[in-house]
């Protein structure tokens, strides 16, 4: 019985971990690194996962990350502020997408014209 309770215990603190995952605490003294060298110094502190296209941050440039016991989260949004990526997080996956262009810069195309068969003729 004492054994039953004790997992009920230990299995809700595991999953109220997993639903902060954003909430994690990190302590970052990184001098001109990558990226990829930040998302693997925060998987080795906290056991998050990154999801992110490789190729969109071949060209960016080195950074400086100084963090002393903050929070995941806090430290990824001042980290990407100005950029044009945003993060999101589900459950212990970290999602680094790129933002959505503002609705005043889409721009809508109006096609126009005729769709025929084979025989030429019109649809």
């Amino acid at each position: 019985m004492r054994l039953c309770v004790f997992f009920i215990v230990v299995l809700q603190f595991a999953a109220f971990a997993r639903g902060n995952a954003q909430h994690q605490i990190v302590t970052l003294n990184m001098k001109n690194v990558s990226y990829f060298e930040l998302f693997n110094e925060i998987h080795r502190q906290t056991g998050l996962r990154f999801i992110y296209n490789t190729n969109q941050f071949e060209g960016m440039a080195k950074i400086d990350v100084f963090a002393q016991g903050e929070e995941v989260g806090k430290v990824l949004e001042s980290l990407f502020a100005g950029t044009p990526f945003a993060v999101t997080f589900s459950q212990n996956v970290v999602m680094v997408t790129k933002k959505a262009a503002p609705d005043d810069e889409k721009k809508s195309v109006t096609v126009r014209g005729f769709v025929y068969d084979e025989k030429k003729q019109p649809m």
